[in-house]
C-alpha cells in the first residue's frame, strides 16, 4: 500500500531479525519491536542485529553479547564482535593489528584469536 508501518522517526534503522530492529536515535544503538516501540532503550555505543537469539553489542569501546532482554550474556571483552552462525561468533582482540578467532555461545574460544580477518561458517 505504500504506507509507513513505523514512522520514519531514527537516525538509522537495521533490518528486522528475530522479531526486533537495531535503531539509532541520538548517539545510541537500541532494538525495536514491529509496532516501533522499543524494546531495548538505547544505550550501546553500537548494535548489530539479533542471530541465535544474542546480538553483539558495544559498550565503553567493547564488544559483548546480549540476549532479548537485554541482559548481557557475555561481558564487552572484545575489540570487534559480530553475529552467530552455526553457533560460532567472530571476535577480534588487540589495537590496531586485531586478531580474529571464534567463540561459541557460553563465550568460551572454539578457535583462538589468530587470523587478520574471517568470514562467518
Amino acid at each position: 500500500t505504500g504506507k509507513f508501518i513505523i514512522e520514519p522517526q531514527y537516525d538509522l534503522a537495521f533490518w528486522f531479525s528475530e522479531g526486533m530492529a537495531t535503531v539509532k536515535n541520538g548517539n545510541k544503538y537500541g532494538y525495536i519491536d514491529k509496532t516501533g516501540k522499543f524494546i531495548i532503550e538505547p544505550q550501546y555505543d553500537f548494535a548489530f542485529w539479533f542471530s541465535e537469539g544474542l546480538a553483539s553489542v558495544k559498550s565503553k569501546g567493547k564488544y559483548g553479547f546480549i540476549d532479548k532482554s537485554g541482559r548481557y550474556v557475555i561481558e564487552p571483552q572484545f575489540d570487534i564482535a559480530f553475529w552467530y552462525e552455526n553457533g560460532l561468533a567472530p571476535v577480534g582482540i588487540g589495537r590496531g593489528k586485531v586478531k580474529v578467532g571464534f567463540i561459541n555461545k557460553q563465550g568460551k574460544y572454539v578457535i583462538n584469536p589468530q587470523f587478520d580477518g574471517v568470514n562467518v561458517f
